[in-house]
């Protein structure tokens, strides 16, 4: 089955997106390429993706493009660049850069730009990895941009066309190193326009950003600010149940379902991605389904577990936040008024526990409000909005105290809690010998992201989405695999000097049914082509 583009046969090829830049009646183009070179579990994946197929397909499309004028090549995940792209291209009268991965990786992402309508006026390298330490495994993930500033030669005056070409990260997990990658990459395409002080340079940036339009970094590019909250809490497997009650009482969400069995539980980890899995299972936490950045609890108690989830995340307490969530549904606990409170939830059978006939303890029955604490009104109720647990802080000094209801045990262990975390203060890591090297990579990954807590990202670019439906506003899919369906590429521009002419995704009208990559469509990535109109601006013509 063959597919025609622009009146150009092309067999399933691995073009993922294109720009068209038109000056005067000439028209420039973009390609932003990707190839899928990532193991795939499909059927048929080994012949699919198998070099000897991939670069003959991947030679008739860049021959195809070259016959159509194609000005700048952009690829991603370009393995084979001495023995295939760089003499190919060459032969095509193209010129190229190239940025090899770091980490022993093969594969780079690459600029070529046809070189009788561009040349060359500097280039600039961006390796992620200069993010954070060099020990550091959350961010050292082996990405890399690469940043072209290229003229066209061939017009009266030179007119400057700044193209980044990037991949970031693509665990869904690591969506604020994304971020922090994105923020890292437009400040140097920022820094590499101010140096040129003119305000008529033309930026695009291409990219595979593995992040869908509802993400940061998406925000990030397009407004110029994103803000990266703190963490959304945590999930507990169901042998963690006093863990939870723990983190939930010193005022941290806290997910925990004792009916969520096994690997069951890992469906409620993939539906709350912004959250750290806690579990003492290690057949669960080496499943590749589990998120990465968990944590493997050694202890079976439950105070040393608490403590190994505060020493491996430096998770802070904060007084502000104590009694703020039930322990235990996780909902929110608000102040109510007396009058809002049913009759059936006040205890009228309130005894007093007698110890060497002294009065020791106040018993009410259970869930209920013992009548003396309803009676006092200068002591505050709260009651829970999902269970509607009714809570109340005992802060008098009656020696009478309130030990066994549910309140007093929370106010008792949250005291306990927070004599714990104090002893944490000096503590060496000597807790973290026994953890393997996987686990290890987890942890740190996930001190990283609550270290971070909430964070402005920001960039002096506001860049516009060319990938966008003129008539819905919405983005058509990109990346279309058995397991995900969406948005992650895209070409960026600042519509202040292009405009977008029109843009087209190959193939055209793909049934999203038919899953990437197969044997006409030898990529996970659809093709992106766009065209582009410069306009005038002072004395330049662009």
């Amino acid at each position: 089955k063959k597919r025609v583009v622009n009146g150009t046969q092309i067999h399933s090829a691995v073009v993922q997106t294109s720009v068209s830049n038109k000056v005067s009646e000439a028209v420039d183009t973009l390609i932003h390429v990707k190839e899928a070179t990532q193991t795939l579990k499909l059927e048929t994946v080994d012949e699919i993706l198998s070099w000897e197929r991939r670069n003959k397909r991947l030679e008739k499309t860049l021959r195809n493009f070259a016959a159509e004028e194609v000005d700048v090549i952009c690829l991603q995940e370009c393995d084979h660049y001495a023995d295939f792209y760089y003499p190919l291209l060459k032969e095509l009268k193209y010129e190229c850069q190239f940025k090899q991965r770091p980490g022993g990786k093969d594969d780079g992402v690459l600029i070529a730009w046809r070189t009788f309508r561009f040349s060359l006026r500097l280039k600039e390298e961006v390796d992620f990895n200069d993010l954070g330490d060099p020990a550091d495994l959350a961010t050292q993930k082996h990405n890399v941009a690469i940043i072209c500033l290229l003229e066209k030669v061939d017009v009266q005056e030179h007119i400057p066309i700044l193209v980044s070409n990037c991949h970031l990260h693509w665990e869904p997990e690591s969506a604020e190193l994304k971020l922090m990658q994105a923020e890292l990459l437009l400040q140097a395409v920022s820094n590499l326009r101010r140096s040129l002080l003119r305000n008529d340079v033309a930026v695009f940036v291409c990219g595979d950003f593995n992040s869908t339009p509802e993400s940061n970094v998406y925000q990030l590019i397009t407004q110029g600010k994103a803000v990266k909250k703190p963490l959304d809490g945590f999930i507990c497997d169901s042998s963690l149940g006093k863990v939870a009650k723990y983190l939930r009482a010193i005022g941290v969400d806290c997910i925990y379902d004792e009916k969520a069995q096994g690997v069951s539980v890992l469906d409620i980890c993939q539906k709350y991605r912004e959250r750290i899995f806690l579990t003492r299972s290690r057949s669960i936490i080496s499943r590749r389904s589990c998120p990465k950045g968990s944590i493997l609890i050694h202890s079976q108690k439950g105070e040393d577990a608490f403590l190994q989830v505060l020493e491996e995340t430096n998770l802070q307490l904060d007084e502000s936040k104590f009694y703020k969530i039930c322990v235990k549904c996780n909902g929110t606990i608000f102040t109510i008024e007396r009058h809002d409170i049913p009759l059936s939830r006040i205890s009228f059978e309130t005894k007093i526990a007698y110890i060497q006939d002294k009065p020791k303890a106040e018993i009410s029955e259970p869930n209920k409000v013992p009548k003396t604490v309803y009676d006092n009104t200068s002591e505050p109720l709260a009651m829970c909005n999902s269970c509607k647990q009714i809570y109340w802080w005992d802060s008098s000094d009656s020696p009478i105290s309130r030990k066994p209801s549910s309140s007093a045990r929370i106010q008792e262990l949250v005291e306990r809690l927070s004599a714990l975390a104090e002893t944490l203060q000096d503590k060496s890591d000597e807790g973290l010998d026994k953890i393997t090297n996987h686990d290890t990579q987890n942890i740190k990954f996930t001190k990283k992201r609550l270290l971070q807590q909430e964070r402005t990202y920001k960039s002096d670019l506001e860049l516009e989405c060319a990938n966008v439906i003129p008539q819905t506003k919405e983005t058509e899919y990109t990346n279309i695999t058995k397991d995900f369906q969406g948005t992650i590429d895209y070409i960026f521009f600042n519509s202040d000097v292009s405009s977008l002419d029109n843009t087209v995704l190959l193939p055209q009208n793909y049934d999203p049914d038919v899953h990437l990559p197969n044997s006409l469509w030898p990529s996970d990535h659809r093709c992106i082509k766009s065209s582009f109109k410069f306009a005038k601006l002072g004395s330049g013509v662009l």
